[in-house]
């Protein structure tokens, strides 16, 4: 597999976005340290995933939530949550536009 080379332009773009204000010195470690770790990720191009299925969650739970039967008794109602509002209509909180 090639090994990815950065340029200092992908170097210093990454510094700008990053917020980040980097030294000579710094930019050349970095570099280094960002072409190691392009090199590492580039290992999971070896797998082969033809038949594996997307996952949208790693632990495939659904709906956690008192799937027993139990009663939430925590949990507010729409109108214990919206009583103490100034405004409300329809079911919800009703604010000043910000923008």
């Amino acid at each position: 597999m090639a090994k990815k080379i950065l340029s200092p332009a992908d170097v210093d773009k990454l510094a700008k976005l990053s917020n980040l204000l980097l030294s000579d010195d710094e930019k050349t470690k970095m570099t280094k340290q960002l072409e190691e770790t392009l090199d590492y990720m580039n290992n999971l191009d070896e797998l082969d995933t033809k038949n594996v299925e997307t996952a949208h969650s790693v632990t495939n739970i659904q709906n956690a939530y008192f799937s027993d039967g139990e009663v939430n008794e925590r949990a507010l109602s729409q109108q214990n949550t919206l009583k103490n509002s100034k405004v409300a209509k329809n079911g919800y909180f009703v604010v000043d536009k910000i923008i």
